[in-house]
């Protein structure tokens, strides 16, 4: 996922690519965007179904300031997502700790990386991501060609990567 005021990430044919250890499968999970969410999932098939078809999230009032759309990730949204997890059976507790997943949402213009300890974070380079994604950061691409870029590179060096790729995207600034 990149932001630039939009976020996307990676589809194919409009369906998750799903790695269970040395196969990839493609599964046909469409609803990747919440109304104005879009998610993005490194963990467990279970928690993107739970995220994508049972997650309940309150409406998303008009923020003035980026501390505001923060503040509503870190209370309102992952209280639900709390709650859809731990509804779903997929949420787990260690020494009275609850662990969920690792996954990305993008909202409004932000990404933001969500942990499995439910910590909420939004990086200042403007995405989330590993790799060739980093090494195109001040080319002069818009964000829509950094990914392409960073994917074929991906596609090249991991089995687990491969297109095509389709990306869906929150709205937000020009591509």
């Amino acid at each position: 996922m990149a932001s630039s005021g939009k976020a996307a990430f990676e589809l194919e044919d409009g369906f998750e690519v799903g790695k269970l250890g040395a196969s990839g499968r493609v599964l046909a999970m469409t609803d990747a965007v919440r109304g104005e969410f879009i998610f993005g999932c490194s963990s467990s098939f279970r928690m993107t179904q739970l995220l994508h078809y049972s997650l309940e999230l309150p409406d998303l009032p008009a923020l003035d300031r980026v501390t505001d759309i923060g503040r509503y990730m870190v209370t309102v949204s992952i209280d639900a997502v709390r709650t859809c997890l731990r509804g779903g059976g997929y949420a787990q507790k260690e020494e009275e700790r609850e662990i969920g997943g690792t996954f990305l949402v993008g909202v409004r213009g932000h990404l933001f990386g969500v942990h499995s300890d439910y910590q909420i974070e939004e990086t200042v380079v403007g995405y989330n991501a590993l790799g060739a994604l980093y090494a195109t950061q001040h080319a002069d691409l818009s964000p829509r060609e950094r990914l392409e870029l960073a994917l074929q590179a991906a596609d090249y060096h991991n089995c687990d990567t491969r297109p095509p790729f389709i990306f869906v995207t929150t709205g937000g600034k020009d591509e």
